[in-house]
């Protein structure tokens, strides 16, 4: 993947990899399926507020460096009786930019569950009962970049998020 944009009168190119890779299983003839993904996402220059402005109003307005993205998802859907279907996934992700800052909101982990009952049995054809619960971590509520007034040029210290959502 590749795009070209402008930035102060030069050329910018980004550039981007992507490893994935999954494995899908169907047992008990199709009534049961579970798959499980990996993935290593990485962008090249990716532009986030210049820290340096803070102290330096004529430093450029953004920054470049590389964004990574890895973690992993597994998936599953279980018909265990004519009536009865279960469905879930849980979700296990990491975004963070070369400083180790977190994305906003960007959780690390995630998980939901889906149950559905069916009443044809009873004759009620189209009638369903559907229950869930999901859960989704702990994510930075704002975007931070730059260091905080007490770093030194020997002791850089990062901003962070001011606020999670819960």
């Amino acid at each position: 993947v590749e795009a070209v944009g402008t930035v102060s009168n030069a050329t910018l190119r980004q550039t981007g990899r992507q490893h994935e890779f999954g494995l899908k299983v169907s047992l008990l003839e199709g009534r049961a399926t579970a798959q499980a993904v990996y993935f290593d996402i990485a962008q090249t220059n990716f532009a986030f507020p210049n820290p340096a402005r803070a102290t330096d109003p004529l430093a450029p307005p953004f920054a470049f460096s590389d964004l990574t993205s890895k973690g992993w998802e597994l998936e599953f859907a279980v018909q265990a009786l004519d009536e009865l279907t279960i469905v879930g996934n849980v979700t296990n992700f990491r975004i963070r930019d070369p400083l180790g800052i977190r994305q906003r909101s960007a959780a690390d982990t995630a998980w939901a569950l889906l149950v559905r009952y069916d009443y044809r049995r009873f004759g009620w054809r189209g009638l369903s009962t559907f229950v869930g619960v999901d859960y989704l971590g702990e994510r930075p509520g704002d975007a931070t970049s730059g260091f905080t007034a007490a770093s030194t040029a020997g002791n850089v210290i990062v901003n962070q998020p001011s606020f999670y959502l819960q």
